[in-house]
């Protein structure tokens, strides 16, 4: 392989790497939103659950 052909592939290669890494940090970062959010829904929903099982156990029975 020609020297410009040897450069233009390890520059090509380097590109690739380079583009993975961006490419998995950036679905890291979703990820982690994602687990932030979850959290907040579930913590949210176990509050919504208590408080349903609050009323429920406090409702007159007639």
């Amino acid at each position: 392989m020609s020297n410009a052909l040897q450069n233009l592939y390890d520059c090509s290669e380097l590109q690739l790497k380079e583009t993975i890494i961006e490419y998995t940090n950036t679905n890291s970062d979703i990820l982690q939103n994602c687990i932030t959010e979850y959290r907040t829904v579930a913590e949210k929903a176990d509050g919504h659950a208590a408080d349903a099982e609050r009323l429920m156990g406090e409702w007159p029975e007639n």
